[in-house]
């Protein structure tokens, strides 16, 4: 009677993929219920403005661009606390049954995954030596690596010398299941950041906003 129903969605990603995932339907959680009243759902992801300047950074020198994917972020949040016991009603299109879960922690569509995920990355990361940014909270900087993450909730744009790229990779990788990561290489093809074209040649540093 408590359980909130959900959905399993097909969906055609940019470069072509099909992907399947199952979405719980929020909108039908009595939130003080669901997580407490009081619960912060704000989330912050970083701004064009602060991600535009890190890209047309002038004189980069030897630094190296990169773009670090999480997958399935919301669903490698912290578990929930033991107080809050969730469940989950889905129809399974396949087998044409009901079928009934007990949720161990967020999913893509609860009102607070987005917040949840926040706050498992966000102090991983300073427990690495990252600092949090104060004008823009999505922004992190590790001063002894001179290593700059900008974070939109899954995808991390990674910005300094080669070798603490790979560094920052294996500590993200260390705590979150991730994609492989992309480089933006002088004359290669572009790399895809929140929709927007990334690409530089021997000269110039280009971003295409035609898609996005």
């Amino acid at each position: 009677k408590v359980a909130v129903t959900g959905r399993y969605l097909l969906d055609e990603k940019r470069g072509g993929d099909l992907k399947a995932r199952g979405v719980k339907q929020g909108f039908k959680e009595d939130k003080a219920t669901a997580d407490g009243v009081g619960f912060n759902y704000y989330s912050r992801v970083v701004k064009m403005h602060s991600f535009r300047i890190a890209f047309f950074r002038p004189n980069r020198g030897d630094r190296c661009v990169a773009i670090l994917d999480e997958c399935t972020a919301f669903l490698q949040s912290d578990k929930f606390p033991e107080h809050i016991i969730k469940y989950l009603l889905m129809y399974n299109p396949i087998s044409k049954e009901w079928e009934l879960f007990k949720q161990s922690g967020p999913l893509y569509g609860e009102n607070s995954a987005p917040r949840r995920w926040e706050d498992t990355y966000a102090p991983y990361l300073q427990s690495q030596g990252f600092t949090r940014g104060d004008n823009d909270k999505s922004i992190y900087y590790n001063e002894t690596l001179d290593m700059l993450d900008l974070v939109y909730v899954d995808d991390n744009y990674l910005d300094g010398d080669y070798h603490n790229i790979l560094h920052t990779e294996k500590i993200i990788k260390a705590r979150f299941e991730c994609k492989e990561l992309e480089w933006v290489k002088p004359n290669a093809p572009p790399i895809d950041y929140l929709g927007m074209m990334m690409s530089i040649d021997d000269l110039r540093t280009y971003l295409c906003m035609e898609k996005y």
